[in-house]
């Protein structure tokens, strides 16, 4: 079977241009700017790459090995996972936002031969069983039985061979948390990585010159296979709402940045802040933003901060990514009821389904039975070259999250709902486990929101119901000049009007979101704070 080892395209990318610039990692940063960066040429990242390659052999590790990673991305980071995919090794990335409890889990499940972090996590290894069974390397201070990770590099001049793996290799795990149960780890083979990046650079295509900032670490892999130069930007990536938007600005500047990525958390705060300073970008030529649903106000903001950059919206997730992406352009102007998500890309295959509560048996054959027509809602499922086909040792979620094909393809159960309108673009309604029953109809969470969202004073509102999904209620977060009870008053007589009246209404210091994006709200937290109110 053909080598689809990625790490290939970024050995070739070193050889075209290697004295361009790969990865610019911010290493101190102030309240207003970065002072010193981490820089690697395309040339030096590839004699980096093989430098590990080269330690990784002679400290034992073979090909299906995994390594779990847990710091912050830096230079060594992604030169140390190129390595391991190189290698036919597996990385694990574990996204530490998930809360303590499933974090560990996560960590167990991985069953890793090397786990490699920082000694503010290290220190607890002899008190976390989860950890006993990996060996211990440090990014910075070492002890008892952790070594430095520099004990992995090996440098050589010799050429590398590459492990030879097929497209269903596995090349990274990502976990991250499932709504209930175990965490979820994401098979990211080789094959699918590969059709990934291809899928995106189709959808959002590079340009000769372009400099890339994202917000989100696993997207620099593809802009290395593109060849184009990542800066990142000074901020902790795992809390995108706390973003300085100050420094963001001054590496904008400093750096030309053409391009850029983030979560809507980390996008409103950045252009808020461009539009009460007057603050212009000439350089920044086209944005996306995604990872979370992106409000209709979120793309007013956007379009008034930046009103020469090219913005999109991308909808996808670590299970496939990209389903679509759309102009914020277009979204605001049009109606329907919903997120505007824009049609799919060429590379996926979208339907919306009604399925039974127990889909064991359901093919790709038998899905065509249950696929709505436009215009119904019904949860949104995902087929195409780029779809992580399986959750890694979890059969459970791999039964509940997918649908296998008669010809080794896989349709992904986003979990979403939504529609198709008769242009064929994808509208999000809502999540399967968050729909309400309201006097013997189902109401969708998204039109709802949005409409009270658009109530002045109003930050954020958030529909939920207990966990049978009855006794509604919608919760709102108010600006802090807002008049509270006017506020209230105007949500109530909107629900009257809906013929929603019933519904109660909750007036809450904030929204909680999810520790990943903090730009999801997080009903779980929230139907726990209201637990009382569904009695």
């Amino acid at each position: 079977m053909q080598n689809q080892n990625v790490a290939h395209i970024i050995f070739e990318n070193a050889k075209k241009f290697p004295e361009r610039v790969a990865l610019r990692i911010p290493k101190e940063w102030t309240d207003e700017k970065v002072t010193s960066y981490e820089t690697l040429t395309f040339g030096e990242l590839s004699q980096r790459i093989k430098a590990y390659i080269s330690g990784l052999k002679k400290k034992g590790l073979i090909s299906r090995d995994r390594v779990i990673l847990l710091f912050p991305p830096n230079v060594d980071m992604y030169a140390f996972i190129l390595a391991l995919m190189a290698s036919g090794i597996i990385s694990v990335l574990i996204d530490t936002g998930m809360g303590i409890k499933k974090f560990l889990m996560a960590i167990s499940d991985a069953k890793a031969k090397v786990l490699i972090s920082m000694d503010a996590f290290l220190k607890y290894r002899f008190f976390l069983p989860q950890l006993w069974k990996c060996e211990w390397y440090s990014i910075d201070k070492c002890g008892l039985k952790v070594k430095p990770l520099s004990y992995l590099l090996d440098d050589t001049s010799q050429e590398i061979a590459l492990a030879n793996v097929s497209d269903d290799h596995t090349a990274l795990i990502t976990y991250t948390s499932g709504s209930t149960g175990r965490p979820k780890g994401a098979d990211r083979t080789h094959g699918c990585l590969l059709n990934q990046h291809l899928a995106i650079r189709e959808d959002w295509p590079d340009k000769l010159g372009d400099i890339d900032m994202t917000c989100f670490p696993v997207f620099v892999f593809h802009n290395l296979a593109c060849g184009m130069t990542t800066v990142l930007p000074g901020m902790n990536l795992g809390t995108p709402a706390k973003v300085n938007p100050q420094i963001i600005v001054q590496q904008i500047k400093e750096n030309n940045i053409t391009r850029l990525s983030g979560a809507p958390a980390f996008m409103a705060k950045f252009c808020k802040y461009i539009i009460q300073n007057k603050t212009t970008l000439p350089s920044l030529k086209t944005l996306i933003t995604g990872g979370a649903p992106v409000s209709l106000t979120l793309c007013k903001i956007m379009r008034e901060a930046l009103p020469e950059t090219s913005i999109n919206v991308g909808y996808g997730s670590t299970e496939i990514e990209p389903v679509s992406t759309i102009s914020i352009d277009e979204i605001l102007s049009s109606k329907g009821e919903g997120l505007l998500v824009g049609k799919p890309v060429s590379e996926a295959k979208v339907e919306f389904v009604n399925l039974p509560k127990n889909p064991d048996d359901i093919t790709d054959r038998t899905l065509k039975s249950y696929i709505l027509p436009n215009g119904e809602i019904g949860e949104l499922v995902a087929t195409g070259p780029h779809v992580v086909k399986r959750y890694i040792d979890n059969p459970e979620a791999n039964r509940e999250n997918k649908i296998p094909g008669i010809a080794g393809n896989v349709w992904h159960r986003t979990g979403d709902t939504g529609y198709f309108d008769k242009e064929g673009r994808i509208w999000l309604t809502g999540r399967c486990k968050d729909v309400v029953n309201y006097k013997g109809k189902i109401l969708q969470p998204y039109p709802i929101e949005l409409k009270i969202d658009e109530i002045p004073g109003i930050e954020r509102s958030a529909l939920i119901a207990d966990k049978d999904k009855n006794n509604p209620l919608i919760a709102i977060a108010c600006s802090l000049d807002a008049d509270k009870n006017k506020v209230e008053t105007a949500v109530k007589t909107w629900l009257k009007e809906a013929d929603l009246s019933d519904i109660k209404v909750k007036l809450v210091t904030e929204i909680p979101v999810d520790g990943r994006h903090n730009s999801k709200i997080d009903r779980p937290t929230l139907r726990k704070q209201f637990s009382k109110d569904f009695k």
